[in-house]
């Protein structure tokens, strides 16, 4: 057993370690240095973006009815869905409260070290909750503007693909098949990405976080102008079973009851004509395409399975068309091509530096 351990200094070295894998210098000047001087400030205008943000949604939601439907509209209704809502603010409430994480943790070098390399990642984790958050505010806006565009997209891809889609669903359906599809497009789809956000900080893969971040939220703000401007209702809409628009076909709408319906926990998430391109298929293969081009192959090719049932999912359950799927595909391949090419830092200010390229050979790292 060893004797005089000195926690300070076992924190000290594994957090030399980490900074020494990304590249950054390290200076040992004794065991005795604080932690604290190694560590980046904490990034408070996190707090101010989100404060910002929310007042917009609030004032935006309320221009779509009363209290109480502003707050279902914010997010704030079911379990699931108040779930999601905190999860994009934690971040910034960690930042809130990391001095004092810190210091309840100050004996325990490991779960020490896994707080400082959430708390180096931060900046990156408030960027990516925010961008969600920014999804939320077009959300609310969506349906209105599209409205007052006073055109709608949907009749043209209907007369590529006909009801493809919905026979499919027909030949699938089954019971436990509408349990198993819920559950991949909803829960597991949430899971991985989180998991591999949140896994990549907790492990101090900075260069995974990057890449990570810069593809969320490269492929939603690609994503953002087809919302706005290219309108097109997500497939189970054009059924006769829930709405009164269309009537093409006979297609269930698993997750949803009726077209005026916002209750639902997927609507704090999108709204019905969200579908061209799918960020589902978007988020799901931007995955695999990253460990792929970053050299992981094994990585990619599990992802990819997971993948493969995301996009099976929005099939079954009549969300979205193939065109919207092959679209989501290929905007994933485009931005993973830049994510795994550029290299860049978000400082706790939230202020992005140090942008460069980086040569396509030095992208391939070895599992």
């Amino acid at each position: 057993m060893l004797r005089g351990f000195d926690h300070e200094a076992y924190s000290h070295l594994a957090q030399a370690s980490i900074r020494m894998e990304e590249g950054k210098s390290v200076r040992f000047s004794g065991s005795s240095q604080s932690l604290e001087e190694e560590l980046p400030p904490v990034s408070y205008n996190g707090v101010f973006f989100l404060i910002g943000m929310m007042v917009i949604l609030f004032i935006g939601a309320m221009t779509q009815g009363d209290f109480s439907r502003t707050l279902r509209l914010m997010g704030w209704r079911d379990p699931v869905t108040k779930a999601y809502t905190i999860m994009l603010t934690t971040p910034i409430f960690f930042e809130m409260l990391f001095h004092p994480l810190d210091r309840l943790v100050k004996d325990h070098p490991r779960v020490r070290a896994l707080l400082h390399n959430l708390h180096r990642h931060a900046p990156y984790l408030i960027i990516t909750g925010l961008v969600m958050l920014l999804m939320r505010i077009e959300n609310v806006f969506d349906v209105p503007f599209n409205e007052w565009l006073g055109y709608d997209l949907t009749p043209i891809v209907y007369s590529i693909e006909g009801n493809i889609v919905p026979d499919i669903q027909e030949a699938l359906r089954t019971g436990w098949m509408d349990t198993a599809m819920v559950t991949v497009y909803v829960g597991l789809y949430a899971l991985l990405h989180v998991g591999c956000i949140f896994g990549f900080s907790l492990s101090g893969n900075t260069e995974m976080v990057k890449k990570f971040t810069f593809t969320w939220c490269g492929v939603y703000l690609a994503a953002l102008p087809f919302y706005l401007f290219v309108p097109v209702n997500e497939v189970w809409v054009t059924s006769s079973l829930h709405c009164d628009l269309y009537g093409w076909n006979e297609a269930s709408g698993i997750l949803y009851t009726n077209c005026d319906d916002t209750s639902g926990y997927i609507h704090a998430i999108a709204s019905i004509n969200n579908c061209f391109p799918s960020l589902h298929n978007a988020f799901a293969w931007a995955l695999p395409f990253l460990f792929w081009k970053t050299g992981h192959k094994r990585a990619g090719n599990l992802t990819a399975i997971f993948a493969s049932l995301v996009t099976l999912s929005t099939v079954y359950l009549a969300i979205h068309w193939l065109t919207d799927i092959a679209a989501g595909i290929l905007l994933a391949w485009i931005i993973t091509h830049y994510a795994v090419r550029i290299n860049y830092t978000i400082q706790p200010s939230l202020k992005i530096t140090d942008v460069e390229w980086i040569d396509k050979e030095a992208t391939i790292e070895s599992e």
